[in-house]
């Protein structure tokens, strides 16, 4: 007899079984229950049939069903088409119609093809084809970076034309807009960008008006937005007989605006225009939006004042795809590099700091390599950081002559860059020397230290300010039969007073031409009473305001 309470162990079934019960399960039809689901299935559309009513007319006098079936032949014919087609033969199709466009564009310039004789065709053909060959090339070098400008030889050419048209052609701010001196200026496309001592920020629009100056008349920029400084604040609220007892940060919070408490000491505007960097005597670097001047994002870190700001430059035709990065030197003997968004390799926020100077760094620019090049003051050095290596080369001042300090630096291209220094002189170095290729003593006068520079890059064209009333432009070029340089004087510009910064517009050769702008090139100064970093000397004759200068050089 069995026993109940035992187990008993379920049958084995084989895998082959399996497999067959889960086909027949699967199939239609095998069970009661698949059989009366198609069944039902099939009764359904039955039902449908039954119940709805369909005319011939709406089934055969449908429009739509025969342009449809046209569109999709012609869509399946070019697709076919496109699939014979490799990639080598599209590139070489779509590069044929770039150029026929071109070409159209540009016999449209030139004015060929309305009424020209048949024996000119050949003529304006060859005219239009050199034009767009050369206009490509360009384009080609601008993309890579290598494209040079030669604005010396126009200068050299027309020099007294184009001192002539510069000087007429002066535009400055509307009297007494900065209480104090103008300490940095930058230009844009259309636009004009000032701070000053008093912690205000402007931007200005080249479209100049005339205003009246007394019993005569003077052409002045119009101001399009600008963000008021607290110094400017508490200038204002002093005139008050009785000024309410309100903090800086209140004052700030009732103009609706973020301010700089202490004086603006440089600035810096990205190649895009879309983003303008100032920094403050607090150690405050600011990044501002740079259409509307309203704050982007702040940077902290510094211990010290920031004496200058360096923005690396985007590669031409890169747009947004590229991230910012942001330099700035401080009087705390350091470089801080910044990243401000836009690629996935450069983040939002402080990156790293570059230590090695042994005094405050009062200069600094960056071209579009991964470096920057900074100059320490009285340290007498300029050290050319190379981030990716994580190394930097140092160039020292030659010894001797008396005390010494690097004022300001800017860089001419890739390989070469200037610099001005405490005894007046101005130097031009490479990278391949430890010692200067050029240099130009006293190059604003005895005891007069230069205090700006300034350079188009990519080209050979140079400009200096101190503050002997004068902006002088350079020739920068190669010396024949050697591997030195030479610095010549092209130019003379009046501006009095201190010259505390100077800035191009284009500021490289491998900005993208305007269609109106032509070879027009513009120079900007930022001019003072005073020196932005002390109260040395004291100019009481001169204005503290901007001027811009257009130097139209012929073709």
């Amino acid at each position: 007899m069995p026993n109940p309470t035992k187990r008993t162990k379920p049958a084995k079934i084989s895998v082959a079984k399996r497999l067959r019960y889960a086909a027949a399960a699967a199939a239609p039809g095998i069970n009661g229950k698949s059989q009366q689901a198609s069944k039902k299935q099939k009764k359904r559309p039955e039902k449908v049939k039954a119940e709805e009513e369909i005319t011939s007319e709406s089934e055969f006098d449908e429009p739509v069903n025969v342009a449809t079936a046209a569109d999709l032949d012609s869509a399946a014919m070019n697709d076919d088409d496109n699939a014979l087609e490799t990639p080598q033969e599209a590139r070489v199709r779509l590069a044929q119609q770039l150029i026929g466009e071109l070409k159209a564009r540009e016999a449209e310039r030139l004015g060929y093809g309305d009424e020209d004789e048949d024996d000119d065709d050949e003529d304006e053909e060859a005219h239009v084809t050199g034009a767009v060959s050369a206009r490509l090339q360009s384009a080609n070098l601008r993309r890579a970076g290598r494209l040079r400008a030669s604005f010396a030889d126009a200068i050299v050419a027309e020099g007294a034309a184009v001192a002539a048209d510069a000087a007429s052609s002066s535009v400055s701010l509307a009297k007494n807009w900065h209480r104090l001196a103008v300490t940095c200026v930058q230009l844009g496309d259309n636009s004009l960008y000032t701070a000053s001592k008093d912690g205000s920020v402007a931007r200005w629009s080249l479209q100049a008006v005339l205003i009246k100056d007394g019993d005569s008349e003077r052409r002045h920029l119009r101001r399009v937005a600008h963000v008021p400084g607290g110094l400017r604040q508490r200038c204002r609220h002093s005139l008050k007989s009785k000024p309410k007892a309100k903090t800086e940060q209140q004052l700030a919070e009732a103009d609706g605006a973020v301010l700089h408490r202490g004086h603006v000491l440089c600035m810096a505007l990205s190649s895009d225009q879309t983003r303008l960097a100032t920094g403050d005597a607090d150690g405050l670097v600011l990044v501002w939006q740079a259409d509307s001047l309203q704050l982007v994002h702040q940077f902290r870190g510094h211990r010290a004042a920031v004496n200058a700001l360096a923005y690396r430059r985007r590669a031409p035709g890169s747009g947004s795809g590229g991230g910012l990065h942001l330099f700035s030197g401080s009087h705390d003997k350091t470089v801080r590099h910044w990243g401000l968004g836009g690629a996935p390799d450069c983040g939002l926020g402080f990156i790293e700091a570059l230590f090695g100077h042994s005094a405050p760094v009062l200069g600094l620019d960056a071209m579009r390599l991964d470096r920057c090049i900074s100059c320490g003051g009285p340290d007498k050095s300029l050290r050319l950081w190379k981030l990716a290596e994580e190394s930097q080369l140092v160039f020292e001042l030659p010894p001797g002559g008396g005390p010494n300090s690097c004022e300001c630096v800017a860089m001419v291209t890739e390989q070469v860059f200037a610099s001005g220094q405490g005894d007046g002189s101005l130097c031009l170095w490479s990278m391949q020397k430890k010692r200067p290729v050029a240099k130009v003593a006293a190059a604003h006068g005895p005891d007069r230290w230069v205090t700006a520079l300034a350079a188009v890059k990519n080209a050979d064209l140079l400009a200096s300010g101190s503050w002997d009333g004068l902006v002088r432009l350079w020739r920068v070029a190669a010396q024949p039969g050697s591997s030195g340089m030479t610095l010549s004087r092209l130019l003379e510009l009046p501006a009095a007073g201190f010259v505390n910064q100077l800035a191009f517009w284009p500021a490289s050769a491998d900005e993208e031409p305007d269609d109106d702008g032509g070879d027009e090139l513009r120079l900007a100064a930022g001019l003072g009473q005073e020196h932005k970093w002390g109260r040395w000397l004291v100019d009481k004759s001169a204005r503290n305001m901007a001027l811009v200068w257009r130097l139209a050089l012929p073709n």
